[in-house]
């Protein structure tokens, strides 16, 4: 969530910010609570933090892991398919979804998921593609046939790393290509059964984990950092692999820009009023109480916080990872992020 600061800091990262009615991973785990208790697995700086949501929301959870060390997507699957194998629900089937994202549409998202469900049980892996609603160079695009259609399980043809503006303009022009949100659907067994064909030196030692998990901490000092993506999807063929291309409100959140689109269609609780005098189209987050005013000054967005200010140009909002950059390598702001 650095895109998101001054709001999303290490301290207190995208999923826990106060940017909507509730936090980003409160809202996933109210949209999930419909079915089997979930397994959060995130960073052990994190545990204050995680576990005082789910006491004041009362969320039902099977297990929390809590990794010593961020190694990407792949082991935090592998350990929640090792930990689920360890409970006994190895024959079960498990959906991935990251705590920060946003979805709108919870009708479409619960129907699609049925969907998934119904492939899955079928001993395929199903990823969601989302319908773009924008030019956006900053996802990764799935390639399915042209003839198919939303809501229905499709081929892969490829997957695209992240394209440049050019590039990612012909993908929303042909209309064959969504969004990889990094959303999957999979029994555990097939998955475990991926992991030791394709990962097999990961699995081995993620094979060790312990149910009480005390040994998490050796584990992962051994394991290497990769994403699922590359690990496991990107490797599997169309007997293993389905896309449902779909559109179901998602949105990653990812910048300010993001922020002020959602918040021009339904004002969010940190935005506010501003004066403007021969100025437009400027934005204020903030949870502050104070007038802000633009006199002269056009397309701005201003996030105000008790311990920082940004302002940024619309459209620019993307560079904010930059300032993040900045601040760490500079020994006298790099402690406060």
């Amino acid at each position: 969530g650095t895109r998101l600061w001054p709001i999303s800091t290490a301290a207190n990262p995208k999923q826990f910010s106060s940017l909507l009615s509730d936090t980003l991973q409160t809202l996933t785990l109210k949209r999930l609570a419909c079915y089997e208790p979930s397994i959060i697995v995130t960073g052990e700086k994190l545990k204050t933090l995680t576990e005082k949501e789910i006491l004041e929301h009362q969320f039902k959870v099977s297990g929390i892991i809590y990794e010593s060390t961020g190694k990407n997507t792949a082991p935090a699957v592998a350990i929640a398919c090792r930990y689920l194998e360890l409970l006994g629900l190895e024959k079960n089937i498990c959906s991935v979804f990251s705590s920060d994202a946003l979805i709108t549409k919870e009708n479409e998202f619960h129907a699609v998921i049925e969907k998934a469900y119904q492939q899955a049980s079928l001993n395929k892996v199903v990823i969601l593609g989302i319908k773009p609603n924008r030019i956006e160079t900053g996802f990764g695009y799935i390639q399915i046939p042209a003839e198919s259609k939303l809501n229905v399980a499709a081929n892969v043809l490829k997957f695209h790393e992240k394209p440049n503006y050019q590039t990612a303009e012909k993908f929303i022009s042909e209309g064959n290509f969504f969004w990889n949100a990094g959303i999957f659907i999979f029994s555990v067994h097939s998955m475990i059964a991926h992991f030791k064909q394709y990962q097999p030196e990961m699995w081995t030692v993620i094979s060790e984990l312990k149910k009480d998990l005390s040994n998490i901490k050796d584990i992962y000092a051994k394991i290497k950092s990769i994403s699922f993506d590359y690990a496991i999807i990107e490797k599997l063929n169309s007997d293993q692999l389905s896309c449902i291309p779909c559109d179901i409100g998602w949105s990653d959140l990812g910048s300010w820009d993001v922020l002020d689109e959602i918040n021009a269609a339904n004002k969010l609780k940190i935005s506010q009023t501003a004066v403007e005098v021969n100025s437009k189209n400027n934005t204020v987050f903030s949870h502050q109480k104070k007038i802000y005013s633009f006199v002269g000054a056009d397309d701005l967005i201003v996030i105000d916080t008790p311990d920082a200010v940004l302002i940024c140009k619309k459209g620019s909002s993307q560079q904010v990872k930059d300032v993040v950059e900045a601040l760490k390598n500079d020994p006298k702001t790099s402690g406060d992020l």
